[in-house]
């Protein structure tokens, strides 16, 4: 991924904002009407704070919006997939291709690293590579074992890289539930 700070920083934004319309919901927030606060030493007039809720939903929703666009569906790459990949022969992106055996070897132990890395150096050391149906430009490469452990490790990856979209949910779950039942 060639802007991964930018999309660690959407991921964050997303579940920052759920965190904050979770704790806000949860604790029951009112403000009495007119509330006063001085940040900084400003005195300020809230006259309407149903509008902070209805600001950290949007801020929210958008931010999970956002999320699902970058990482889900423009990425195409996902760590779910790129081990489907690296198990299939293939390195993380999908492609075969490489300028020769050894750089193609040396990319798949770089995608192995990154997106497998419970794998032992000794297994990386067995790695294999072999022209695929007789083009020397595509490689497939063989050697790497998909343990137990490294599946369970690679559901809890994925259900935290997944975070944003199921906690927002739930989230946003939560407030229509207590906005249907008259909490708020």
């Amino acid at each position: 991924m060639e802007n991964d700070i930018d999309l660690i920083k959407i991921r964050r934004f997303a579940l920052t904002f759920g965190v904050i319309l979770f704790t806000y919901i949860l604790a029951g927030v009112e403000l009495i009407i007119p509330a006063k606060i001085t940040p900084l030493g400003i005195p300020l007039l809230i006259r309407s704070p149903d509008f902070i809720l209805i600001g950290i939903l949007f801020a929210t929703i958008y931010g999970t919006l956002r999320f699902i666009y970058f990482y889900v569906i423009c990425d195409v790459s996902t760590p779910r997939k790129a081990r489907k990949n690296l198990a299939n022969g293939k390195l993380a992106d999908g492609s075969q291709s490489a300028e020769s055996m050894g750089a193609f070897i040396n990319k798949a132990i770089i995608d192995i690293n990154r997106y497998l890395p419970t794998i032992k150096s000794d297994m990386t050391d067995k790695i294999t590579a072999h022209e695929h149906m007789g083009d020397n430009s595509r490689w497939r490469f063989t050697g790497i074992d998909i343990t137990n452990k490294m599946k369970i490790i690679g559901f809890i990856r994925d259900v935290d890289y997944y975070l944003p979209i199921w906690f927002n949910s739930i989230v946003m779950l939560i407030l229509i539930i207590k906005v249907i039942f008259g909490d708020y």
